[in-house]
Order: structure tokens, then C-alpha cells, then sequence
């Protein structure tokens, strides 16, 4: 693991306010992502190096994420989202992310913004069997990694099927993605 030298943000006090907090954490989480082994902070596409986006993770798990995923489990999201349902591969509990309607028939496509590094991902490759609620209907299926389908392409496609709803939510994913990967859920009728 690279330590970074000492910096004044090492020997400041311990912030009050959450605000201040937020800013330490995110000042000190910059610092470490420009150490040598910075875990994939920058990534290379379409010959831009850009960093991954700390506030927009916080802002999609704390702000985002929780009202549609409550929209989506009265049922009363627009259809371009899902809620899918994985096991938690420590805790064993339930897992609900909201995630891009990628239904086709009896298939459900899913790219993952993250790739192997998403949560859920995660809680699929230990346990692949899931849940995927559109609309009102909740169906099971088992989950597949695609790592040779063009994450992009796909996403593109499901975008197209979701109307305009769709075409923006593409937007922020194809703004903040990096490294797509196509997931395929076989689901049972």
C-alpha cells in the first residue's frame, strides 16, 4: 500500500461539521488517489484521463439512489429503471439497487457503470441467482457476466428503449462510467 508523506491535512484537528468533515475526507482521498498504486482512480478512455468522482458516488448512494428505489418498490417509477435484488455476500441480507430497465423478452441486460468493482457485481459473482422488479412484477433469474460484449453498445441499446427518461439517465452513466460490463439475467417466467 503507498503512504503518502505527511501533509498539513494529517496533523490538522479533527473537523466539527459534517460539512468540514466531507471536505477533510475529500481533500485526503485526493491525496491518495495520486499515490503511485491508486487503485483506479484515473482511468484511460477515448484518450482522456479523468478521475472517478467521490462526490458523484455519495450523491447517487445518499441522494439518488434512496427515492427511487422507493419508487420503484411501490411501483410507481418510470419505466426506464429497475430494482434489482442480490444477497449481500457477507451479511446475507437483501440488496436493492435501482439500475437501468434492460428488459428483453425473457432476458434482462444490465451494464455495470463499475464493472467488477460495483457492489452488486459483486454480490452476484458469490451468489448469482436474483430478483428484478419492472414494473409492479418481481421475476427471479440467474445472473451472467458478459465481459466480451461491448458494455457501451449495449448500454446505448437500452438507453434507445427507454425514451427520454432513458436517454438521460445513458447520459449521466456514459458521463461517469469506467469500465462498463454487460451483465445478462436469464429470468424465469
Amino acid at each position: 500500500m503507498w503512504v503518502h508523506p505527511p501533509t498539513e491535512l494529517d496533523r490538522a484537528p479533527a473537523p466539527v461539521s459534517h460539512l468540514a468533515r466531507l471536505a477533510h475526507l475529500s481533500a485526503r482521498l485526493r491525496l491518495i488517489g495520486e499515490g503511485p498504486s491508486s487503485g483506479g482512480r484515473r482511468v484511460q478512455r477515448e484518450g482522456r484521463d479523468r478521475p472517478v468522482r467521490p462526490v458523484q458516488r455519495w450523491i447517487e448512494k445518499n441522494l439518488t439512489n434512496p427515492p427511487m428505489r422507493a419508487a420503484l418498490r411501490l411501483g410507481i417509477a418510470p419505466r426506464s429503471f429497475a430494482l434489482l435484488e442480490t444477497t449481500g455476500r457477507r451479511s446475507g441480507k437483501r440488496r436493492l439497487t435501482p439500475v437501468g430497465n434492460g428488459l428483453d423478452g425473457s432476458v434482462f441486460w444490465l451494464v455495470s457503470e463499475k464493472g467488477r468493482g460495483a457492489s452488486y457485481v459483486r454480490n452476484l459473482v458469490f451468489d448469482p441467482r436474483v430478483r428484478v422488479k419492472t414494473g409492479r412484477r418481481w421475476r427471479e433469474g440467474q445472473a451472467v457476466l458478459v465481459p466480451e460484449d461491448d458494455g457501451w453498445a449495449r448500454r446505448q441499446k437500452i438507453d434507445d428503449g427507454n425514451g427520454r427518461m432513458g436517454r438521460l439517465d445513458g447520459a449521466i452513466f456514459r458521463a461517469s462510467a469506467t469500465e462498463p460490463l454487460t451483465i445478462r439475467i436469464d429470468l424465469r417466467d
